[in-house]
């Protein structure tokens, strides 16, 4: 695939998109002090999920124009410039690449949900991947002549659609979210035995409550340094919360609802010492909004909105992990391919760089 390498500023069909707050505190401000797009794909393009390597690069999955894994360097070219994209691994015979997360015991090596598979995406050294204990008689596998080993871990027999995946630190387990489902797979990385649903629940439920997200059901999935498995249902706008034991998955209390009437497909979560709690940024998908929320339901717009291309069909958020860019927002876009801004405009996915302040 061709990746174009241009820069396109985004524009507001109405009133302009969040404005930046300007408080200087110790704590990371509540609004960005610039939004400003990184990198542009094609128009057809939905860039759909978002993770960060150990170094800081970006690795983007793609549900089109063809299921695949990119990466970006956000810091190199400068600040100013737009960084190429690396096409990294193309899912050959894959519909569609959706969740990504960083497994929780193999830093620099990751999970990619193709379809009804996932992969593993080893990105380390070669010299190092000899010492994976994680399914050693696959690290000789082909990989397209890219710089990432990519081996499958597992298809997971009787899957809906599999969308956001998390991962549990410290461990090789991998939590699916299945919006066809409505439920949530656990996947050992390490043994690739065969997955088992770990929670099925009202709130993941799909739903035909919005004709513009048909059936769909739980979508994002994130684990929180709280202990709590964090998820959304995006026709239902619920933002979710259940706990977990950490080194298991094995659910240890009810599901919470978080909040309501708040769209997503994805999100981010951080721990704030402002807050003194987990704090959500979900990505609006159909709204062009980036939403944070609070642990009692505060809703906050701290970029795009309605009738705005900023973050036009935000798909998913992750936050970078250098001094350069940990207060950082990397968001991913689907250009309005769901759903035209203001009911006309679309555009290509691309990466947007929510820069709060500290």
């Amino acid at each position: 695939m061709r990746v174009a390498n241009y820069f396109l500023p985004f524009f507001s069909l109405s009133f302009g998109s969040a404005a930046a707050d300007n408080d200087a505190a110790a704590a990371l401000s509540h609004k960005p002090s610039s939004v400003r797009t990184l990198h542009q794909w094609p128009l057809g393009t939905w860039a759909e999920n978002i993770a960060v390597r150990p170094n800081g690069n970006l690795l983007v999955t793609f549900i089109s124009p063809s299921a695949a894994l990119h990466e970006l360097n956000p810091a190199s070219p400068p600040d100013t410039s737009d960084p190429a994209a690396t096409l990294l691994h193309a899912f050959a015979n894959a519909t569609q690449a959706t969740g990504i997360a960083e497994l929780g015991d193999a830093p620099d090596v990751f999970a990619v949900v193709a379809d009804s598979t996932v992969y593993r995406v080893d990105l380390r050294p070669a010299a190092d991947r000899a010492g994976n204990n994680n399914n050693n008689k696959n690290n000789n596998a082909a990989n397209n002549g890219t710089a990432a080993a990519v081996t499958p871990i597992a298809t997971i027999a009787g899957a809906g659609l599999l969308n956001g995946m998390a991962s549990l630190p410290g461990t090789s387990i991998l939590l699916i979210a299945d919006s066809e489902l409505g439920a949530i797979w656990r996947l050992d990385a390490q043994t690739g035995a065969p997955a088992s649903i770990l929670l099925r629940d009202p709130t993941m439920a799909p739903s035909d409550a919005d004709p513009n997200l048909p059936f769909l059901g739980i979508n994002g999935i994130r684990y929180g340094a709280d202990g709590h498995v964090y998820f959304n249902n995006s026709p239902l706008r619920l933002f979710c919360r259940v706990p977990v034991h950490p080194g298991t998955g094995d659910v240890a209390g009810a599901v919470q609802v978080v909040a309501r009437g708040v769209l997503a497909d994805d999100f981010a979560v951080r721990w704030e010492a402002a807050e003194g709690e987990v704090v959500a940024y979900l990505a609006g998908l159909n709204d062009n909004v980036v939403t944070r929320v609070t642990l009692d339901g505060t809703k906050e717009v701290v970029a795009g909105n309605l009738n705005s291309s900023a973050v036009a069909g935000a798909t998913a958020g992750a936050w970078g992990r250098t001094p350069k860019t940990g207060t950082t927002l990397f968001v991913t876009t689907g250009g309005g391919t769901g759903l035209p801004v203001n009911g006309t405009y679309v555009e290509g996915g691309k990466v947007v760089a929510l820069r709060f302040k500290q």
